[in-house]
């Protein structure tokens, strides 16, 4: 079981792993930027609605922050259908963090990678990323916590469907 924090260094801030390039062509789950409280933007899943009103309350009109989210060809249909997903290996899931709905560039992104069976048994075999000014975070253990909890939907959160 691999749950440790390995941090690699990219060169520039524009880098990415080799496996999310090209990621902005794939099918997009988010038609628009989806708005979430800003102090749950470190998340992975959008809030409940309770969350929000309480996060709007907190921080008034400046409270909302925005995802896009986007699946590879092998992720994109189990990412938008109806029911339980069950994501094949190779379905790669790219969450973009965005300042503001007119953003074009993220200021973070957050990807997940459905590997080989026996990669990590507790996370279903997802392999995590967060990359932010050019540095990699894989497999970082409070993205493999927080998405135990949705163990009954591949280990994916999808609360922006419709």
């Amino acid at each position: 079981m691999r749950l440790a924090l390995v941090v690699v260094l990219a060169t520039q801030a524009s880098t990415l792993p080799p496996e999310l390039l090209g990621y902005k062509q794939w099918a997009a789950a988010t038609k628009e930027p989806h708005p979430i409280p800003m102090q749950l933007w470190t998340q992975c899943s959008l809030p409940t609605h309770e969350q929000e009103s309480s996060a709007i309350q907190e921080h008034g009109p400046h409270a909302k922050r925005y995802v896009r989210v986007f699946g590879n060809g092998i992720a994109s249909h189990e990412l938008i259908a109806k029911g339980t997903p069950h994501f094949p290996v190779g379905s790669i899931i790219v969450k973009e963090k965005l300042l503001s709905s007119s953003e074009r560039k993220p200021e973070a992104i957050a990807a997940m990678i459905k590997r080989e069976a026996g990669f990590n048994k507790a996370t279903g075999d997802w392999d995590f990323m967060f990359i932010r000014d050019g540095k990699v975070a894989v497999e970082t253990s409070s993205c493999a916590k927080c998405h135990e909890s949705r163990a009954d939907q591949d280990y994916v959160f999808r609360s922006y469907l419709p």
